[in-house]
C-alpha cells in the first residue's frame, strides 16, 4: 500500500482452548483502565475492555466464527505501528467466545472505569474459576484477523485483510510460532541474536508454512473501500477541488481542526431544533475540531466547538451516486 489509514488485529479465541492464570490476570489487569490507541495521527485515550463490536470470521473450509463481541485491550502493536508502517491509525482488539464472559467482564469493569476500584487483576483467581466452570460451553474454534486499510499505488482506497481460524483448541500454540521460526534463522545466521522488537523479521509465507502442522486455516482477501462521499457523488467526487477531496477521505479516523463562527437563528423553532440537535451557542472566532469516524457505509462526525460537543451521522441515500445524503442528528435526520 503506499498509504496506511489504519491497521486492525483482533483476536477470538475459543473458549474451551487452554488458558492460564496469566492471561486472565493481563485481561483483567486491563478492563476498565484508561489506554491509548492511535487514531487519526494522534493519542486518544479509550477504555480498556470497552468499545463493543461484533464481528463475524469466515473461510473456506473451515467454521465460521459467528458474530462475536469483541473489545479495545492493549498490545504492543499499538506502540509500534504507527511509526513503523507510518500508520494513521492502529487498534488491537480481542473477544471472548461466550458473550456471557464477554459481556460479564464488560460490566465488572464500570467500577474501574468510575474509579471506585484500581484495577480488577486482584480477581484473576475467582475469575479463573468462573471461566472454568463455563469451559465446556462454547466451542474450541478460534481465530484472528489483521485488517489493513488505506491507499494502493493508483491511490484507490482499499481494504485488505489476512484471516486465520484454528480449530481443536490448537490456539494456544500459535504464539509459540514466530520463536520457533526465529530460532531456526538465528540458528543458520539468517538474522542477528539479541533483545528487540519483532518487526519484519520473518515472512507472512513462512510463518504459514509453520502454522500447517496445527489445525489451522488461513487466507487473504482485498477488496475496493470507497470514500462515503465517493459513493454518494460518484464520479462527482473528482471533479470537487482538491482541498474538499482531501477533506472527506476517510477510510477510517481523520481529525481536523481550525476556527469558526457559529451563528443561530432567532425563532423558538430554531432554537428549539438546535436544542434537539445539540448545536452550540452563537459565538466568533471559535475553536473547532471535527473528528471524523467511518463505521461501516456511515461516518460519524464529532464537532467540538470551544467547549461544545455534538454528533451526528451521515450516510448514503438512494441510488449510490445521486449526490444525495442523510445526516442524523439525534432525533433529527435531514436528505
Amino acid at each position: 500500500m503506499e498509504q496506511i489509514d489504519h491497521i486492525e488485529s483482533v483476536i477470538l479465541p475459543g473458549n474451551r482452548a487452554p488458558r492460564g492464570l496469566s492471561v486472565i490476570r493481563a485481561i483483567a489487569g486491563q478492563a476498565g483502565r484508561p489506554m491509548r490507541i492511535w487514531q487519526a495521527g494522534q493519542w486518544k485515550e479509550v477504555t480498556g475492555w470497552g468499545d463493543i463490536t461484533t464481528l463475524t470470521l469466515s473461510l473456506p473450509g473451515a467454521p465460521t466464527l459467528r458474530r462475536r463481541w469483541a473489545s479495545l485491550i492493549g498490545a504492543p502493536d499499538l506502540q509500534l505501528f504507527p511509526a513503523h508502517f507510518n500508520a494513521r491509525s492502529v487498534s488491537f482488539r480481542a473477544g471472548l467466545d461466550l458473550k456471557l464472559m464477554h459481556g460479564g467482564l464488560s460490566l465488572l469493569s464500570q467500577p474501574v472505569r468510575w474509579k471506585w476500584l484500581p484495577s480488577l487483576a486482584p480477581l484473576a483467581r475467582p475469575l479463573k474459576w468462573v471461566a472454568d466452570r463455563l469451559e465446556p460451553f462454547g466451542s474450541s474454534t478460534g481465530g484472528m484477523r489483521v485488517s489493513v486499510t488505506g491507499l494502493n499505488a493508483r491511490r484507490e482506497p482499499i481494504a485488505r485483510d489476512w484471516t486465520l481460524i484454528v480449530e481443536g483448541g490448537d490456539g494456544p500454540a500459535i504464539p509459540a510460532i514466530p520463536a520457533e521460526i526465529l530460532c531456526r534463522k538465528i540458528a543458520s545466521g539468517e538474522i542477528a541474536p539479541g533483545a528487540r522488537p519483532c518487526l519484519d523479521e520473518f515472512t507472512l509465507d513462512e510463518a504459514e508454512h509453520a502454522l500447517g502442522r496445527l489445525r489451522v486455516t488461513t487466507g487473504q482477501t482485498e477488496r475496493p473501500a470507497p470514500f462515503l462521499f465517493t459513493t454518494i457523488l460518484g464520479d462527482q467526487f473528482k471533479r470537487l477541488p482538491p482541498p474538499i477531496q482531501q477533506l472527506h477521505a476517510v477510510s477510517h479516523a481523520r481529525r481536523w481542526t481550525g476556527r469558526a463562527s457559529v451563528v443561530r437563528g432567532t425563532s423558538l423553532l430554531s432554537r428549539l431544533a438546535g436544542a434537539i440537535a445539540g448545536f452550540p451557542p452563537a459565538g466568533n472566532d471559535v475553536p473547532v475540531t471535527v473528528s471524523m469516524t467511518r463505521n461501516g457505509e456511515a461516518e460519524t462526525w464529532q464537532r467540538t466547538f470551544g467547549t461544545h460537543t455534538f454528533r451526528s451521522q451521515l450516510s448514503a441515500a438512494s441510488p449510490p451516486g445521486s449526490g444525495r445524503m442523510r445526516e442524523r442528528f439525534g432525533l433529527l435526520s435531514f436528505t
